[in-house]
């Protein structure tokens, strides 16, 4: 069996690598060993740690949040495990005052200012108020949760992400980490204002709305249309009698041209709008690849 072609690339690019840290590389190129300043972690003494020394830490312990006071097991909780996985611990705060930290600051885990963090905890006393978030429809207290947090955070399939709020299909009725029945499943997707968190549209369902609202419109707008061939009829019966009913007649026929004109448009938008026809319209209200329950 041939070997394959990037195989064979990688094994040149790996060579060459070698060589040239061999002979010398600036610190940290090619990933080569790095002295940068890093903060000491703070670390209760339940906790576990494995760290680098490019401030990359995975911490095992017991739920806090901030201090050895926080948390579940500030409060002494059973049940409580976690585990924190953080790079660029207070990151932001060096940012924004300009200055690095170095191995005398000692702190401890924040949820605001570390660049990136994966948290698991077995129990905690509210995920939201850990992460700064107070209007949320959800109660997590006392409660599993895993949170992710970084400037950019990304969920990758090649063939389908799927975000599942509520139990799944097994044998028997499946409930919290506490035993207790599962309140009903919600999901909210929230940018940046939390206050202004509002129900999201089922779209099969508003289309089914529109398309009743649009055939009520298309009648009102048959109906005018009537008239206004009706009135125009009147009119240029009654135009050799003066020049205001034949001025009207006119008018009556311009409204009667542009009703139709407004029928063809109505119909044209439910077409392009609310899958009127067997395709998709160019301006389809339902999406094919978004589903929401």
């Amino acid at each position: 069996m041939k070997t394959p072609f990037f195989a064979i690339e990688y094994d040149k690019l790996t060579e060459t690598l070698a060589q040239l840290i061999k002979n010398g590389v600036d610190p940290g190129m090619f990933c080569t060993e790095l002295n940068e300043p890093v903060p000491s972690f703070k670390r209760a003494l339940c906790e576990k740690v494995i760290k680098t020394d490019n401030n990359a830490f995975i911490v095992l312990g017991r739920d806090r949040n901030e201090s050895e006071a926080s948390g579940c097991g500030g409060l002494g909780w059973t049940g409580a495990g976690m585990i924190d996985l953080v790079v660029g611990r207070g990151a932001v705060y060096s940012a924004q005052e300009e200055k690095p930290l170095t191995k005398k600051d000692v702190i401890g885990p924040s949820f605001s200012t570390d660049a990136a963090r994966v948290y698991i905890t077995q129990k905690s006393l509210g995920i939201d108020d850990y992460f700064g978030f107070t209007n949320t429809r959800t109660e997590s207290y006392g409660k599993s949760a895993v949170a992710i947090k970084a400037d950019h955070t990304r969920l990758i399939a090649r063939e389908s992400v799927r975000i599942y709020a509520g139990a799944g299909s097994f044998t028997g009725n499946e409930t919290n980490c506490n035993g207790v029945t599962l309140d009903p499943p919600t999901i909210e997707l929230i940018a940046q204002n939390e206050n202004k968190l509002q129900p999201a549209v089922l779209g099969e369902n508003l289309s089914e709305h529109l398309h009743k609202t649009m055939g009520i419109l298309r009648d009102l707008v048959a109906q005018h249309k009537e008239i206004f061939l009706q009135l125009g009829q009147i009119n240029a019966v009654l135009s050799p009698a003066g020049p205001t009913f034949f001025r009207n007649a006119f008018k009556d026929m311009s409204e009667y041209v542009s009703t139709i004109t407004t029928m063809f448009n109505t119909h044209i938008e439910e077409i392009n709008s609310l899958d009127k026809c067997l395709l998709p319209g160019d301006n389809s209200i339902l999406s094919n690849s978004v589903y929401l329950t």
